[in-house]
């Protein structure tokens, strides 16, 4: 089974961990959603397909924290795992419960690349539904 970053979409993914350019990522996969978010947790990208699965706007998204699409339950949980990936954790493509503007619980598969650049570190989720 493929995982979401063994997409075609994604071919500048380093798999040995050498530093990605984030804008030359984002224009490889914009036909998927994702999420960009910085070291803190808080939305400094998103692009449209991860805006209208989760029936937000952009700018209700940008500078929230990414919790925001999750149910409060988990979101402490999910909280200390972006904050282990960001210190260095590998994070292996996993199925989470999210939440969507409206309420209504999804099922997804969510798989997370390391960026490090200028701006420090961010991690960038890239989403799937599953159905």
């Amino acid at each position: 089974m493929n995982t979401l970053l063994e997409n075609p979409a994604l071919k500048l993914v380093d798999y040995q961990g050498e530093q990605l350019k984030a804008d030359q990522l984002l224009e490889r996969i914009t036909q998927l959603a994702f999420c960009i978010t910085d070291s803190n947790g808080y939305f400094v990208e998103v692009n449209d397909a991860y805006t209208q699965f989760y029936g937000f706007s952009r700018e209700e998204l940008l500078g929230n924290h990414f919790t925001i699409v999750v149910p409060e339950a988990y979101r402490d949980y999910a909280a200390d795992v972006h904050n282990r990936f960001i210190a260095g954790e590998v994070e292996m493509p996993a199925e989470w419960e999210v939440q969507r503007r409206n309420g209504e619980r999804v099922r997804i598969m969510a798989e997370a690349i390391r960026v490090e650049g200028e701006g420090g570190i961010s991690k960038l989720t890239v989403i799937e539904p599953i159905r």
